[in-house]
């Protein structure tokens, strides 16, 4: 196979949830990435069809390139590949990668915000939202794409990979983000108790008190492991500080 077939239904996996519904969940766009990739067959096609393909997204190409490297492909191991790595990709990208980009961007963004003593530079941090959205598709993206590339040439091993790299870093990640990001809480918290509160305007104290109330709930949930979709607030405060900085 060339490469330009690899490229090709990589880009198809782009549009993976275009067509997403209740019923067929990611069927749809799957086969398209399959049919591109020219590696389908009735039996494969029928496969997909009926297990309503639904996994995580950036988890699509290992799935895919084990389609293509095998001529054949049991059903029931098909439906367990989806199920397994929705789970681990869920935890590693949703509940884990996400969070602390957002957490990094809120931070780097409140710290130039409060402590940079030059207004004209406090606009430069303005441009922190990107450096997630950056970081965040060159994590995701490249997982996608290298582990398409290696379940087309080494087909099992290439799952158990991925397996082991996305379930490896969880626990002791957790722990340290939550302990850095802790300290950083801290720091500002006794900035503000020292007095240096009286040095900033009432509108800056107004963001910081918001992002440090995101912040918290963020380490607790992280914490806890309970809250999905923590990484939301974060973008609500995103929002928030960009909405006062425009006005």
């Amino acid at each position: 196979m060339v490469n330009i077939d690899i490229i090709k239904s990589f880009l198809a996996l782009l549009f993976l949830q275009t067509a997403w519904s209740y019923e067929g969940k990611q069927t749809i766009g799957f086969l398209n990435a399959l049919i591109t990739l020219k590696k389908h067959t009735p039996q494969k096609k029928e496969i997909v069809s009926k297990s309503a393909f639904n996994t995580n997204p950036y988890c699509t190409g290992l799935l895919l390139g084990l389609m293509g490297h095998y001529e054949q492909i049991p059903r029931e191991w098909f439906v367990a590949l989806q199920n397994t790595f929705g789970a681990l990709g869920d935890e590693f990208f949703w509940r884990l990668l996400r969070p602390i980009l957002l957490t990094t961007t809120v931070i780097i963004l409140l710290s130039g915000y409060l402590f940079t003593p030059d207004i004209r530079l406090v606009s430069l941090y303005m441009y922190a939202p990107l450096l997630f959205i950056i970081l965040f598709n060159l994590v995701s993206q490249s997982v996608r794409y290298r582990y398409l590339f290696k379940g087309l040439k080494f087909g099992r091993s290439a799952a158990i990979s991925l397996a082991n790299s996305l379930r490896k870093p969880l626990a002791k990640l957790y722990n340290i983000f939550a302990f850095l990001a802790g300290i950083v809480l801290i720091v500002v918290i006794l900035l503000f108790l020292s007095g240096f509160s009286h040095q900033i305007e009432s509108t800056q104290k107004t963001i910081a008190a918001i992002f440090l109330v995101l912040l918290l709930v963020v380490i607790f949930s992280l914490l806890l492991r309970t809250e999905r979709h923590s990484s939301y607030l974060l973008i609500g405060g995103l929002l928030i500080f960009l909405i006062f900085k425009l006005l």
